[in-house]
């Protein structure tokens, strides 16, 4: 036992212990403090307003490009079906928020998994896509 205090001692008493734990805790609150003002804004309110501002300009810019395609051609069409789809998640989006502000966690946690499948589903089709113009190249 009193080799054991002696080792801590000779540890407290050292310069080099004395300027790195004040060092380490100085960080240590830094990063706490910087993880603190981040969670306010990334939380999940934060991101459906963001999502929900993005779909709208979304929306406005597909509408304004309708004006230059052919009526009935597939570039006007693909654009239609786009904004229909954007519109659905629009709504999706301010029904979690409208979840979120009521805190129903269910429902919240439904649209959250909604976004969640879509996004994985684009993203398959886009990996598709790609794969069928390398293999035809």
């Amino acid at each position: 036992m009193a080799y054991i205090q002696f080792q801590l001692k000779k540890v407290f008493k050292n310069n080099i212990f004395l300027i790195t734990v004040p060092l380490l805790l100085i960080i240590s609150f830094i990063v706490l403090g910087l993880n603190a003002t981040t969670s306010r804004s990334m939380s999940l309110e934060n991101q459906a307003k963001g999502n929900l501002a993005m779909q709208n300009n979304a929306i406005e810019q597909m509408e304004h490009s309708l004006k230059y395609y052919k009526k009935n051609g597939e570039a006007y069409n693909l654009t239609k079906q786009s904004i229909s789809d954007t519109k659905k998640q629009r709504k999706d989006s301010q029904n979690l928020l409208n979840a979120f502000k009521q805190q129903n966690w269910q429902e919240v946690y439904h649209y959250q998994l909604k976004a969640a499948n879509l996004a994985k589903n684009i993203q398959l089709k886009n990996h598709n896509l790609n794969c069928q113009i390398k293999c035809n190249s």
